[in-house]
């Protein structure tokens, strides 16, 4: 397949020419420019590596990692914010790794401080797309060494993923006050996430795991 006006070929090939071992084959400024041609045309996938680069996630081509100006990675979190109005994952071929572009967003939200938005893009993850680490938050919540606010947090995202079993053990070991500020918060994220829904739509049903 001609990468010539295809965005999937587009993709594929920058991603090949990103994740080569072969520093000689690597090419990330055509990469780039391949990516930015699929993204304009409004293809996810595209949209969620481009993302993944610009905000300095990993290391490409024997690059360093991306994401040192300012202003890439705050275009890289708003390409991951639309790759996750219509894709929960994308995995660009065989054994290749994969970018949930909602969690990714989450997690360079929280690296530029802005903390708010970064739990509503985790609860996004979690509802949209059945994310979210269950054993990861059922630890969180427990762990005695992590701030209450933390534990709170990590409860809250625990209910939204639905396991009872899980949600039963943390609720057992946090004091009331804690668990009530919990249930709290998850209620008022999924208004949020209905809330955030007017300017970034949920992904269509056949994208849900």
């Amino acid at each position: 397949m001609h990468a010539a006006g295809n965005p999937a070929a587009r993709t594929s090939l920058a991603y090949t020419l990103v994740s080569t071992r072969d520093r000689k084959q690597a090419d990330v400024p055509r990469a780039l420019d391949l990516l930015e041609q699929a993204s304009a045309q409004d293809y996810a996938p595209a949209q969620a590596l481009l993302g993944e680069m610009l905000g300095g996630m990993r290391s490409w081509g024997g690059y360093e990692p991306f994401g040192a100006n300012p202003r890439d990675r705050a275009r890289g979190i708003v390409l991951l914010q639309r790759a996750a109005t219509k894709i929960c994952v994308v995995q660009p071929g065989p054994d290749m790794f994969r970018v949930e572009p909602a969690l990714r967003a989450a997690q360079l939200l929280a690296r530029a401080g802005r903390a708010d938005e970064s739990r509503l893009w985790r609860a996004r993850n979690i509802l949209h797309c059945g994310g979210g680490d269950v054993n990861y938050l059922s630890w969180e919540a427990k762990a005695d060494r992590a701030s209450p606010a933390g534990r709170i947090d990590a409860l809250a995202l625990l209910t939204l993923t639905g396991n009872a079993a899980a949600v039963a053990g943390a609720k057992a070991v946090l004091p009331a006050d804690m668990v009530g500020a919990a249930d709290r918060l998850a209620d008022d994220l999924r208004r949020q996430v209905a809330a955030s829904e007017r300017d970034y739509p949920a992904p269509p049903r056949k994208e849900l795991p």
